[in-house]
């Protein structure tokens, strides 16, 4: 991490730069990538718990991999890095499936979501213990299930629309390729 972030407006377009100390969270807009892993056959999804001393969001699943776009990142670059960094996934190929702008009191962000198939079974992730508390497989249609049962268990306020987006996006009918879906 360069400590050092983009500062961007409604529409994404870079404005500014600012260190993670000094941005305002409450006023300006920030970037992030996010990663969803899908198993080979569409059906499972790894989801990520975060650190119980994370800053935001401590103890909530999440998606597999997230980060903030550092300077001098892409989306895409910082997703490949962070894959690895944060779950030990690496040389990676993702699929840009959507883009969405979150904005909320506290934090106000765009998010560029990507999607990868893998054949790894929940060993062989390798967790990075500042960022992730526990990794685990679940079945997407129980997800979006428990999401809305249970909102409290999630990052963000509207997390089960996120992972109806997702299953959406994914291309059910084939074995590992998405559909490139928009959705603002």
């Amino acid at each position: 991490m360069n400590n050092n972030i983009y500062v961007v407006d409604e529409d994404d377009n870079i404005v500014g730069k600012s260190t993670y100390e000094e941005f305002d969270y409450n006023r300006d807009f920030f970037r992030v990538s996010t990663l969803w892993v899908v198993d080979m056959a569409g059906q499972n999804i790894l989801i990520a718990q975060r650190s119980l001393d994370n800053w935001v969001d401590a103890g909530k699943w999440g998606p597999s991999v997230a980060g903030m776009v550092d300077l001098g990142e892409s989306y895409r670059d910082n997703i490949i890095k962070e894959a690895g960094e944060e779950i030990g996934l690496s040389d990676i190929d993702p699929i840009e499936l959507y883009k969405i702008k979150i904005d909320l009191p506290d934090r106000h962000f765009h998010n560029q979501i990507y999607g990868i198939r893998t054949d790894w079974s929940i060993e062989k992730f390798v967790k990075q213990d500042e960022e992730v508390e526990a990794l685990k497989f679940v079945n997407i249609d129980e997800l979006a299930v428990d999401t809305r049962l249970n909102p409290g268990k999630y990052v963000l306020e509207k997390f089960a629309d996120e992972v109806d987006k997702l299953k959406q996006a994914i291309n059910w009918n084939a074995k590992i390729d998405f559909f490139p879906v928009q959705f603002f």
